[in-house]
Parts: structure tokens; C-alpha cells; sequence
């Protein structure tokens, strides 16, 4: 939800004091966020460690 990916139900939730599935491109400079496919990590290590490892491979 603090992306804007997911919308709220009911109620109201604000990051950065912007409402985020508004998506506004003040709000967006603001942040970063990394996406990937739950088959990408390794279960056994911890999500940095996964990503440390990938890009080895991508390199």
C-alpha cells in the first residue's frame, strides 16, 4: 500500500504526505521500490542476500 500498488479498502493512509495510489510525480521522486518474483529469492537467505546474488549473474 505505501507503494500505491494496493489501494485501501476503507479509511485513508498518506506516506510522504501524499495519499500514494494517486501516484503523483512529486510523490513517486520520493521513493524507490524493488519488485521480483517470489521464485527469484532464495529461501534460505535473507532478500538482500538473494538480490546480492543476482546480480552476479546479471553482470
Amino acid at each position: 500500500m505505501p507503494s500505491g500498488i494496493l489501494h485501501p479498502s476503507d479509511g485513508e493512509a498518506s506516506m510522504l504526505g501524499f495519499s500514494p495510489w494517486k501516484r503523483q510525480k512529486e510523490f513517486k521522486r520520493q521513493f524507490s521500490i524493488v519488485m521480483g518474483q517470489k521464485n527469484q529469492l532464495w529461501w534460505d537467505l535473507p532478500a538482500s542476500e538473494s538480490f546480492e546474488l543476482i546480480s552476479l549473474f546479471t553482470k
